[in-house]
């Protein structure tokens, strides 16, 4: 596709989010590090999920499920309340079934919905699916919006900095992995948390055409004619210009067909 029709494509999904505000949760997760698993699936310690209309936010935490089932964390207790925790979580997935869930690079069995599933399936459980159409993917969605390089790598910590946001309990990838093997499951959660709020902010910036990224505004649509045209009649200036145009035309068909007629 062109980067003009990339553009539309993902513009046009902007303005279905921001129409029905309340059909859209935004959800991520923390696990235990992906390395030296000899191919099991990673522990989960933490989901969270927001409701992007009104910032309410669902945590499914195992510090929170140990608490609520008065048992401590231990290797051989871990089992047991992640279990109950993604019952919990899968049980919010089928209450919300008409929602469509924004996500950043959740695509694949490694981390991901069908991680997720795949845990939940090893603990005994039955996850429920949740449709392919029904994901979308912030970061790809960004690809789209603005073009495959927007912004450096890592995509989010620099898209943080480029927009001056600082969330206090932010933690990477790296730091995510070393707090689950320290047993820091507390600060997993409220990574996890600021992490869906940090996404929300994302998208309001995008919807209001505020998101900076490394991308000059003239070239976010193409460089092509169509691209051009369509950040030209964009603008202020364009708009005031198109509009003393059509002015000016209009007043000359006008004139013509007044002398023609008269």
């Amino acid at each position: 596709m062109s980067r003009y029709t990339d553009y539309k494509y993902a513009n046009d999904l902007l303005k279905s989010i921001e129409e029905r505000p309340e059909k859209y949760l935004i959800i991520h997760y923390s696990c235990e590090s992906f390395r030296n698993l000899g191919g099991k699936s990673p522990r989960i310690a933490s989901i969270s999920v927001r409701q992007f209309n009104n910032a309410q936010t669902n945590n499914f935490s195992i510090h929170q499920y140990s608490e609520m089932l008065n048992i401590e964390i231990t290797d051989d207790t871990y089992k047991i309340i992640e279990k109950e925790l993604l019952t919990n979580f899968f049980a919010f997935v089928d209450k919300n079934s008409d929602k469509f869930w924004i996500h950043w690079n959740m695509r694949d069995s490694v981390f991901g919905f069908n991680a997720l599933e795949q845990r939940f399936k090893v603990l005994g459980g039955q996850p429920i699916a949740i449709d392919n159409d029904k994901k979308i993917d912030l970061g790809h969605l960004f690809k789209l919006l603005y073009g495959g390089d927007y912004i450096g790598d890592p995509h989010i910590v620099k898209l943080m900095e480029r927009n001056n946001l600082t969330p206090k309990y932010f933690l990477n990838g790296k730091a995510e992995a070393n707090t689950f093997k320290n047993n820091e499951y507390v600060k997993l959660s409220m990574s996890t948390s600021v992490k869906v709020n940090l996404f929300s902010n994302f998208v309001t910036y995008a919807l209001n055409g505020t998101l900076k990224t490394d991308v000059p505004k003239w070239k976010i649509r193409g460089t092509n004619i169509i691209g051009l045209w369509s950040t030209f009649e964009s603008t202020l200036w364009g708009k005031t210009i198109i509009w003393i145009v059509n002015l000016l035309i209009g007043g000359i068909i006008g004139a013509l067909i007044s002398k023609h007629f008269s």
